[in-house]
């Protein structure tokens, strides 16, 4: 994302304050586009689905929603950071021909993961044939723009991709109360998929565009599997720890059987649904700020390396990194930390204002928390991947899911008072794991670095 960082941080240079909210515009959007674009039509589409659907209905669309978010981010994970690898050592030797074939060649495996899977499951659930081909394409088109956004991060014309979601966005609001209107929960689902298809052909033209192309799929990727196994299992174990509270939570005795395999579990989803959003200033930050800063310091460290500079000049460029990775952690924890913090004094009036039940207000300020101490770690170990630390990596995350899976059963068995306490407990305790893990490697990367990279040949450090 420090491509995209440099020219939103163009934005904030200026006096201009219409500029300005145009750079915070930006980056919300490139940072959290999907998600937002996702939670607001979806507030939309609840707030009219509850006049035309009963309950069974509402709760089956609310439920295939929520295992095609949960199904298209767990098999994203697992080749989130290769692919991730992958463009950033493309991007570093300039060597753009296979990008664009590469994209082509990952969507039409996920395609035909996505249809195997869906065939799969769909058998085990008694719904209309034309609901399951609306979900089938909904639950597709979801995972398709999770790695378009991957390969749009060095995108030039990030105002196309803002508008790309603000389309796609309104297309999925009303095409899916049309598909309502004359198609029950089928049409629904069906309208939302149109929405999500706009918003992967507006993505996809805007890498057609942005990169050349010789060939027309590259499969070169899966040597990167091979070799980044580690980063691999590490998207999976974070995946997997996002939605494993979920999950215990909609087969728990509190949870509700919608129709075969289908469950929820309304008021801990709804409840934490609303606790991620609090995190959003986090990722923003982290885009704009510490990861352009911070990266300008690591390049030229590395530039130092790659000539056999002095180590007094790699002393130094090593402090002024870390003065630049600091200073922005302290900006970004200082403003998070603020908002989280009321958020969570306020959240009982939050719940009365939304018309929420009291209980979600426990699981409201847990998630708060948790979610807080979540974006922390996550911008910590990615961090570590700037230095190549993939089993620190791997096993903080696996910690993430292990703990949070633990804690989760236990809270349910504590009552639900102390719903989501196990999820804010597994994330405090990744979090100072993995703080302490990013502290000792800042504090000897040169013992990392010269006994980890061979420095008489040309590498990349990305």
């Amino acid at each position: 994302m420090a491509g995209i960082g440099f020219r939103l941080q163009s934005y904030f240079s200026s006096h201009d304050l219409l500029r300005n909210l145009r750079g915070a515009v930006y980056s919300v959007f490139i940072s959290s586009g999907p998600w937002l674009i996702t939670i607001f039509s979806l507030a939309y589409i609840n707030s009219f689905s509850a006049t035309y659907l009963g309950d069974p209905d509402k709760y089956l669309y609310k439920a295939i929603v929520s295992y095609a978010y949960a199904f298209s981010l767990i098999v994203f994970g697992a080749i989130e950071m290769p692919v991730t690898r992958y463009l950033a050592d493309k991007l570093f030797l300039k060597d753009l021909h296979d990008i664009r074939p590469l994209y082509y060649g990952l969507c039409f495996c996920l395609m035909i993961f996505s249809l195997l899977s869906c065939l799969l499951f769909f058998s085990f659930l008694p719904v209309p044939f034309f609901l399951k081909v609306a979900s089938f394409f909904f639950v597709t088109l979801t995972m398709l723009i999770w790695p378009a956004m991957i390969f749009l991060s060095a995108a030039k014309n990030f105002q196309v991709i803002v508008i790309g979601f603000i389309i796609g966005a309104l297309t999925m609001a009303f095409a899916g109360k049309f598909g309502l209107l004359y198609g029950g929960v089928g049409g629904l689902i069906g309208g939302m998929a149109c929405g999500q298809l706009l918003i992967f052909l507006i993505l996809s033209v805007c890498i057609f565009y942005e990169y050349e192309s010789f060939d027309f799929t590259s499969f070169e990727i899966l040597t990167y599997f091979r070799r980044f196994k580690k980063l691999s299992l590490g998207g999976l174990c974070y995946y997997l720890g996002v939605w494993v509270d979920k999950f215990i939570f909609w087969f728990s005795s509190s949870g509700q059987q919608i129709l075969g395999p289908l469950y929820t579990n309304t008021e801990y989803d709804t409840a934490m649904f609303l606790a991620y959003l609090t995190i959003l200033p986090a990722l923003t930050i982290f885009v704009v700020q510490i990861e352009t800063n911070f990266y300008v310091k690591y390049l030229y460290y590395f530039k130092l390396l790659d000539e056999k500079s002095p180590l007094s000049m790699l002393d130094s460029a090593h402090q002024d990194m870390m003065i630049a990775l600091k200073h922005g952690l302290n900006a970004m924890i200082k403003v998070q930390s603020l908002l989280s913090l009321t958020i969570w004094f306020f959240a009982a009036d939050i719940m009365l204002f939304l018309k929420l039940p009291t209980i979600m207000i426990s699981i409201f300020r847990f998630g708060v928390l948790g979610t807080y101490f979540q974006a922390l770690f996550m911008i910590f170990n990615i961090i570590l991947l700037y230095f190549n630390a993939q089993k620190p990596v791997l096993i903080n995350y696996a910690i993430f899911f292990i703990t949070n899976a633990g804690l989760s059963m236990m809270s349910v068995y504590a009552g639900k008072k102390y719903y989501a306490l196990g999820y804010a407990l597994s994330s405090f305790i990744t979090l100072c794991i993995s703080y302490y893990k990013l502290n000792y490697h800042l504090q000897h990367t040169h013992e990392y670095v010269f006994m980890g990279q061979s420095l008489h040949q040309k590498h990349v450090y990305s």
